[in-house]
């Protein structure tokens, strides 16, 4: 339990950085749609493809356009750390300070050998920090949270793939 809720924690504050991340970068695309629409006659409304107004060239510079220019409001909403599921923190640390204590117990009791050993493990100390543990879990935050980032990945994974079809 311990373990994974080390695990659980670590992974959260990582995924929030990710997110973090992947939002700040939610402007690199302006350049990309600014290039788009200088090669398709300047306007974004009427684009051409060459001398050609309309077909499945113009269709797909509108297509490319649009999601372009939707990508920094899709990426800061899916990706800004402040719209992911965040756990109750103030629990979270008094758990991740409770998962401490039972791991040093733990720790202490390994160290020892025989009659000491054993007057260590039945302690109502090890008892009390064991029961004390058994109510943290991070398991549901950590799940919604692996939605929220696979959805922040997914929306800039589709910015990615747009502008590598302009480039």
């Amino acid at each position: 339990r311990v373990k994974n809720f080390n695990n659980q924690f670590k992974r959260i504050a990582r995924q929030n950085s990710t997110g973090g991340k992947k939002s700040g970068k939610k402007g690199e695309f302006a350049a990309v749609l600014n290039r788009l629409i200088a090669a398709a006659g300047g306007n974004k409304n009427t684009p051409k493809c060459g001398s050609k107004s309309s077909g499945s060239g113009v269709d797909q510079i509108k297509n490319l356009t649009n999601t372009l220019q939707n990508c920094s409001d899709s990426i800061k909403a899916a990706c800004d750390p402040s719209n992911f599921p965040q756990p109750n923190i103030p629990v979270m640390n008094a758990c991740s300070a409770k998962m401490k204590s039972f791991e040093e117990k733990v720790n202490e009791c390994t160290g020892k050998s025989g009659a000491e050993a054993c007057t260590c493990w039945n302690s109502t100390d090890l008892a009390s920090l064991s029961g004390d543990v058994k109510n943290c879990s991070l398991s549901s935050e950590s799940k919604a949270m692996a939605v929220a980032i696979k959805t922040c990945i997914s929306s800039f994974g589709k910015c990615r793939k747009f502008e590598d079809e302009v480039a």
